[in-house]
């Protein structure tokens, strides 16, 4: 079925307006993944706040220039895309689901995305998908952070402790 003018102007002011709300935008060749295989990898990002979908680039450049978004590699557009879009604060678990779900299909090729507005490589993705979550890092940052006041805190308790124990020994000495 054909999609008429109108049709496909009231699809791009969707798109826009998605990709406006979108925090991250990863751009992915999905050719030779069938279709339960893109149900399993729907499924798996709508846990993490994302969702996938594959438009017709055509439709899909007017949307992002529609929504003053800038994809910095021409290359994206060769071939059919499939794209993840995610209103998630931390970009991380989708990255990561993508990268998973690229081990079990090797099909799927990420060519590059938008994070937080600022466009990414593929090596930039694989970089991210390699971090730790968001929870882990902050967790290694407070153990950072807590690390050398917790051994101040240490020192002066020791401070304190061999004090107690002079006045103590002091006190023996003089009930001898």
């Amino acid at each position: 079925m054909r999609l008429t003018r109108e049709q496909k102007k009231e699809r791009v002011r969707h798109l826009a307006h998605e990709v406006k709300a979108a925090t991250h935008l990863v751009f992915a060749d999905y050719q030779g993944v069938n279709f339960a295989g893109l149900c399993e990898l729907r499924r798996g990002l709508r846990s993490h706040r994302c969702g996938l979908r594959i438009v017709k680039n055509t439709l899909f450049q007017k949307a992002l220039k529609e929504a003053e978004v800038s994809v910095e590699s021409p290359e994206v557009w060769n071939g059919p895309v499939a794209v993840l879009f995610s209103q998630a604060e931390d970009p991380l678990p989708g990255l990561k689901e993508l990268a998973r779900f690229g081990k079990d299909y090797p099909q799927i090729k990420v060519k590059g995305g938008v994070v937080f507005r600022r466009w990414i490589s593929l090596e930039d993705f694989q970089n991210l998908a390699r971090l730790p979550s968001r929870q882990v890092l902050l967790g290694r940052l407070t153990a950072s952070v807590a690390a050398p006041l917790s051994r101040m805190v240490n020192v002066l308790g020791v401070l304190h402790r061999d004090l107690v124990y002079v006045l103590q020994a002091i006190q023996k000495a003089k009930e001898r």
